[in-house]
């Protein structure tokens, strides 16, 4: 909490707790038992690589229009209620599935469901945090420790029981979500606000400072995706066991957690958006280097760990630089745009392009993380040349 937390910061805080604790257990879990799950109900190893590449499309479509209906109706925690309690039950219709194409469909819809909650939830606990004055770095670092425990407890319970102990983890998960987030006293829109219209979102993005610095989030964030796609499997090859790539994967979301609680905040305060996306940029094409050339012992765990700086800095910055630019009757419109829009479309070619380098290249695939970190460095350092820090949305000329 701030020196100047106004009231009822701490009852905003808690729920803000509650909406990215429950979210992000039911990512930490779908993310990566899910395809077990599928494997489980006979799908096939290239069925379920075809349905998780299908699943990218339509998360990138449902990042952007759920966002925009939250703002253009001025409900974003009625939104997000309604994206919890409709992911859960279409996760719990799978249980009794039995036909492929109902998993198929009901896969890509609850993965829409899931998609569209992430950019609402940061907008509605951003807001709140503006409007109630804590540290929204320390609130968000809840979502990033959930994960963890999602990570190591879902797996505990996957090994006693099988993968639909995941099923009905990610079920619970969405439920206490969409609990928390009808709890949340930062839903409806200001009245006095005026209701946006779909020309507003589309003019914002088409502002200089905007491109930029969706540029600069998405080709940091999707910089990692040769990691996220391949990391294990390289490890794997690399002689280390179960359990130390395991360790290694927590260790850096721990140390993501320690940042945002201790210092994230006042880094981008005292930075701003633009010095946050270099500080990622430049963290990740060091890591990205590093990585191509198959570290081991001690470098690896401390390359592992620099997933602090590449990571957090970058998402901070989003969410700050939205703050201060759109209009808050656009926030969640913008954070969709940049998150899973923009970022998500970065991150689906980066993983591509991994598949594509990982079985001739092997580390060589860090490369292309190093070449998306490097563009997205260069974004950061135009966001700063054409940015002033202010308002760049419709309500603002030029």
């Amino acid at each position: 909490m701030t020196g100047g937390a106004a009231p009822g910061a701490a009852k905003a805080a808690l729920a803000s707790v509650g909406v990215f604790a429950g979210l992000f257990l039911a990512i930490g879990a779908h993310m990566p038992f899910w395809p077990v799950w599928l494997a489980e109900r006979g799908l096939s190893e290239a069925q379920v690589g075809l349905l998780l590449g299908a699943a990218v499309g339509v998360r990138v479509a449902a990042g952007v229009a759920a966002p925009w209906f939250a703002d253009a109706t001025g409900q974003r925690r009625l939104a997000l209620v309604l994206l919890g309690v409709a992911g859960a039950a279409l996760f719990a219709l799978m249980a009794p599935a039995a036909s492929p194409a109902v998993l198929v469909a009901l896969t890509l819809a609850s993965g829409a469901a899931m998609a569209g909650a992430i950019p609402i939830s940061d907008a509605l606990c951003a807001a709140a945090a503006r409007r109630h004055g804590f540290d929204y770095a320390r609130v968000r670092a809840s979502g990033s420790a959930a994960f963890l425990l999602a990570n190591l407890g879902c797996g505990w319970a996957v090994t006693q029981w099988g993968a639909d102990a995941a099923l009905w983890w990610i079920v619970a998960s969405l439920l206490a979500m969409a609990l928390t987030a009808r709890l949340h006293p930062g839903g409806a829109r200001d009245g006095r606000d005026a209701r946006p219209r779909l020309a507003e979102a589309l003019a914002l993005a088409q502002r200089r400072p905007f491109l930029w610095a969706a540029l600069a989030s998405a080709l940091v964030q999707a910089s990692h995706a040769p990691l996220y796609a391949y990391g294990s499997l390289m490890w794997t090859a690399q002689g280390l066991d179960g359990a130390t790539i395991g360790a290694l994967w927590a260790f850096g979301v721990a140390l993501e957690v320690a940042l945002m609680l201790t210092v994230g905040g006042r880094l981008v305060a005292r930075i701003g958006p633009a010095g946050a996306f270099a500080l990622a940029g430049g963290a990740a094409l060091a890591r990205w280097l590093a990585m191509a050339a198959e570290p081991s012992g001690a470098w690896l765990w401390f390359w592992q760990a620099s997933h602090a700086l590449s990571f957090a800095p970058a998402h901070l910055a989003m969410i700050a630089f939205v703050g201060a630019a759109a209009p808050e009757r656009l926030t969640a419109s913008a954070q969709g745009l940049i998150g899973p829009g923009i970022g998500g479309t970065a991150m689906a070619a980066g993983t591509f392009g991994a598949a594509a380098l990982y079985p001739a290249y092997s580390a060589g695939m860090f490369w292309l993380g190093a070449g998306m970190a490097a563009l997205g460095l260069g974004a950061a350092f135009a966001l700063s040349r054409s940015w002033d820090g202010g308002p760049i949305g419709p309500d603002r000329p030029g």
